[in-house]
């Protein structure tokens, strides 16, 4: 997608990134985060992916995975 504002030098960008700027209909910040819930992620149906605010709130849900197991 060349000319999309997060972009890299050769015109792509990822596609998880893409699904969740299609159901917010808008641009995803480049602090967002789109978590992907069953850790699989190659699986970008939008019922696998969460928008998070930024790396640390995706870090804080990680960390709080592994101490409830």
């Amino acid at each position: 997608m060349p000319g999309h504002p997060s972009a890299c030098s050769a015109g792509y960008i990822y596609e998880h990134r893409y699904v969740m700027e299609q159901l917010i209909r808008r641009f995803l910040l480049s602090n967002e985060v789109v978590h992907h819930k069953n850790g699989d992620k190659k699986d970008n149906r939008i019922e696998n992916l969460e928008l998070l605010n930024n790396q640390s709130e995706h870090c804080n849900y990680h960390n709080k995975l592994r101490k409830t197991g």
